[in-house]
């Protein structure tokens, strides 16, 4: 009996020859040499599979890529590739390759030190010159059809290096600039959703940039938004409204600048602003807000925002302005930091749903009138900002507080947190307030036992703390859980490298107390802010 093929070795085979005849189609030579090349890497597996496809494939017509995979396939392929130089090198394979790397839906552009860096002559040899990184986007983008993510980004080593002004391509440095952004936007701004553009700081910063006016001329489709270190001009935008997250990191606007964005962006959902300067005043007004994050890192002289949708708001201001009033009914978790001035103003107006909050000051006063209209707080993160810490995250002491005025609030203490917020379940304690505490405690009983006033609705309690003197630390400690008789959570970190002395510090804990769930562990740079995740877990 005459042996018989299935149906399924048919069909492999049959793919097999396809694929084959698909990837010569463009360009025999070139896959020969693929195929040979593969074989001299030792790659036995994929040698078999071309030899084998090769021995089937006498096929007498040419089938193309597209025949097996649809364009819009390969596109998807090929945007996930990290870097638009892949994307180049995908392109060269091939003739269908290249086609079908036009469909790439996300690209991504990394100036590296290499592309902009002027290579001097060594040892009489000049070094192969290099294609200009804005030349190179240009020449890429102009074959793309359908981007709908977009990254353009001078790479980190390059942000954190400075130049002589015959080291570098200083055309190259400025990516924000209007005549290189005319070039590249309007081939890819009909498909356009996504854009993050992360220009050169110690350069960009000093020059206005008409990015936003080209954005919404040419991009209605854009939804997201990433710009970083580079000076905005804000005025005489068109509207955008489908845009609805926007974030800015290291970058100067004009003095009304918030304002004027959220105009051009009525439809914002999520606002995050990350060290902003240049605002006189803060001004927004919104209906569809979620979520607002304002780090200014100069000072603004009011900020006034209203939004009935908002959920959370982070606020981090060198000092208050003399005007912060917010009105935003629906508000679920705040972060403040700030120095409160005598003569400030400071209004939460309608806020009455409070679950959340993380708090830096150095008196309680905006915390005692937001916890007696919000008795639905349950989580708090509290820190007084007076301990120094390098950039490394090594402790350099701690920074002198400024003494209270006559009549002004006085600073944080146990029983004020307790009076403040008798229904908390969750409290976490940063490294200041808990020296401030330990100093109230040296101060007034000179180092002896205290007691404290019954804590009854926590069950959980996470402290951050730079051990100075552990008697004093461990005596604080036991008192606090003392008077928590419901606590059933406690985590203790102790600032530094070495584990030892929180080692030590949990064994005398758990003799202690036993039956509490305990965790003793070490931070250096990053603390534990599950008192405040709504914030964390959206980037804020």
């Amino acid at each position: 009996m005459a042996s018989s093929s299935s149906p399924m070795d048919i069909d492999r085979a049959s793919s097999l020859a396809r694929m084959e005849v698909a990837s010569s189609s463009s360009s025999s030579g070139r896959s020969c040499s693929l195929a040979s090349r593969t074989v001299e890497h030792g790659d036995a597996v994929e040698s078999n599979i071309l030899s084998s496809s090769m021995d089937m494939a006498n096929a007498k017509q040419c089938v193309s890529m597209e025949d097996i995979l649809p364009n819009a396939l390969l596109g998807e392929i090929f945007s996930h590739l990290c870097d638009a130089r892949d994307l180049s090198r995908a392109a060269l394979v091939n003739s269908s390759f290249r086609t079908q790397c036009k469909f790439a839906k996300n690209v991504r552009f990394n100036c590296k030190l290499r592309n902009v860096s002027k290579k001097s002559a060594k040892d009489g040899v000049v070094a192969p010159p290099v294609t200009p990184f804005k030349q190179t986007v240009l020449s890429m983008v102009k074959n793309l059809t359908c981007v709908e993510t977009l990254r353009l980004e001078i790479d980190e080593n390059v942000q954190q290096s400075r130049f002589k002004e015959d080291e570098v391509d200083r055309a190259s440095l400025w990516l924000s600039e209007s005549s290189f952004v005319n070039c590249w936007l309007p081939p890819v701004s009909e498909t356009l959703t996504s854009l993050t553009l992360i220009d050169y700081g110690p350069q960009a910063i000093f020059h206005s940039s008409p990015l936003l006016l080209l954005l919404s001329k040419h991009c209605q489709q854009l939804r997201r938004l990433e710009l970083r270190n580079m000076f905005l001009d804000s005025k005489g935008c068109s509207k955008m409204n489908k845009v609805t997250y926007l974030s800015l990191k290291c970058v100067k606007l004009m003095e009304n600048g918030l304002q004027d964005i959220s105009e051009m962006m009525p439809n914002l959902e999520h606002i995050i602003f990350q060290t902003v300067v240049g605002l006189v005043e803060a001004r927004l007004k919104s209906d569809c807000l979620k979520l607002l994050c304002l780090t200014f890192a100069t000072r603004v002289q009011a900020v006034k925002l209203e939004s009935k949708s908002l959920k959370t708001l982070q606020l981090k201001m060198v000092q208050c302005p003399a005007e912060l009033r917010v009105k935003a009914p629906n508000l679920e978790a705040l972060a403040l930091r700030m120095t409160k001035g005598d003569r400030c103003v400071v209004e939460f107006e309608g806020v009455r749903k409070l679950k959340e909050v993380l708090m830096g000051s150095h008196e309680l006063s905006i915390l005692q009138k937001l916890s007696s209209q919000n008795r639905s707080i349950q989580k708090a993160f509290l820190d007084v900002p007076c301990m120094i810490f390098d950039d490394a995250g090594a402790w350099r002491g701690v920074k002198p507080l400024p003494i209270p005025a006559e009549g002004s609030p006085p600073r944080p203490t146990i029983e004020g947190l307790r009076s403040c917020c008798t229904g908390l379940n969750s409290l976490s304690v940063g490294p200041g307030l808990w020296h401030c505490l330990e100093q109230g405690i040296i101060a007034s009983a000179e180092g002896a036992g205290v007691v404290f006033h019954p804590w009854t609705s926590l069950t959980r309690l996470i402290l951050h703390l730079v051990l100075q003197d552990k008697e004093v630390c461990y005596g604080l400690l036991i008192s606090l859980v003392t008077a928590m008789p419901h606590l059933s959570l406690l985590e203790v970190y102790v600032h530094g490298e070495d584990k030892i002395e929180a080692e030590e510090l949990r064994q005398r804990l758990v003799d202690q107390f036993p039956k509490l769930v305990l965790t003793c562990d070490i931070w250096i740079r990053s603390m534990k802010f599950d008192a405040f995740d709504d914030v964390k877990k959206q980037g804020g």
